[in-house]
């Protein structure tokens, strides 16, 4: 009997290990001036969005996967605004903003940078959907990167979101 046992266990694992696994690969925006390990092509959209001196366009990067959402945004904000601003003020009402856009909670938070670039990590608990959102916010010169990644509470793929979160990054 333990024979048996021993036997369907060995091919449970190669059977297993047959199933294909996903490829990570680096995707790279020349318009958008970063890369990403990430897996398959993007799905491109871009907003207008009004701000207090007229409107930037947001650019968005999308992989939506059955149970993970990952999503790079950026809009290029003019220069007036920028030197106007400090980058703190910039990354806390993008973080507003993100938290308007999902209804949620702050589960966490913490400044973060990125060669330099100030950041925040947000983690977002929205209810509405019972989703879990990682953000990783960044100023770099006039440009708002907002690198993503949406899960649901029960599966939250901590190894996925920090593959996608840790290869961010930016060409400048």
């Amino acid at each position: 009997m333990k024979i048996r046992i021993i036997i369907n266990i060995i091919l449970l694992l190669s059977i297993a290990s047959c199933v294909p696994q996903a490829n990570w690969e680096t995707y790279e925006s020349s318009e958008g001036a970063f890369s990403v390990l990430v897996q398959g092509m993007p799905d491109l959209d871009n907003t207008e969005i009004d701000i207090i001196f007229g409107s930037v366009t947001l650019y968005m990067f999308i992989w939506d996967k059955t149970d993970i959402v990952y999503m790079i945004a950026f809009a290029d904000y003019p220069e007036e605004v920028v030197s106007y601003s400090n980058p703190e003020d910039m990354l806390n009402a993008a973080k507003e903003g993100a938290l308007e856009n999902v209804q949620g909670e702050i589960i966490s938070e913490r400044n973060i940078e990125l060669k330099g670039n100030p950041g925040k990590e947000i983690v977002i608990s929205a209810k509405v959907e019972e989703a879990i959102a990682t953000v990783h916010l960044y100023m770099v010169r006039n440009r708002l990167y907002q690198v993503l990644v949406i899960t649901t509470e029960d599966d939250p793929q901590e190894d996925n979101v920090l593959k996608f979160l840790d290869s961010f990054d930016v060409q400048y």
